[in-house]
């Protein structure tokens, strides 16, 4: 109903050569960056522009398709993220799946610290319905970085928002 012109997808749950990329196509958007796997995870970049794909990583070395970059004739690169959910307890200690949304949330601040400039040229907003927990962890273990890239004016959801 709304028509944007990118779309992110999560929990594709896919090798990508076997998405049906037709029905998308069909809906109005032929372009595209994704990366897939069997059974879990998987994210994508629907565009109705041309998209290229400009970063893949594999944030905590988890061998999981957890985050997909593409970059637009415009310029504009766009990220899509799909944070581990950590499980039940947040205690590193207890759960090791806590320690793994921790281990990927600090390369991930990590590898964006390292290609944000000073005058603010790669900064970019994230679009990510991030829970309250991650906005927590995020407000709590990153403020520092947090509050530079805000003052780059870069939009971080922050813990209720």
């Amino acid at each position: 109903e709304q028509g944007p012109d990118v779309l992110c997808l999560q929990e594709c749950k896919s090798p990508v050569d076997l998405i049906p990329m037709e029905g998308f196509a069909e809906a109005g958007y032929p372009y595209f960056v994704a990366r897939g796997q069997k059974g879990y995870n998987g994210v994508m970049i629907l565009s109705k522009m041309p998209i290229e794909e400009v970063a893949a990583e594999d944030f905590a070395s988890l061998g999981h398709a957890r985050h997909i970059a593409g970059r637009l004739e415009n310029g504009v690169t766009i990220h899509n993220f799909y944070v581990p959910a950590g499980g039940d307890k947040p205690d590193r200690a207890v759960n090791e799946k806590f320690g793994q949304k921790l281990d990927y949330l600090t390369e991930m601040r990590d590898w964006f610290k390292a290609r944000v400039t000073p005058d603010g040229s790669h900064a970019g907003r994230w679009r990510r319905d991030f829970d309250d927990s991650t906005c927590a962890v995020i407000d709590d273990v990153y403020s520092d970085s947090c509050e530079r890239l805000r003052e780059l004016g870069v939009s971080i959801p922050a813990s209720g928002e």
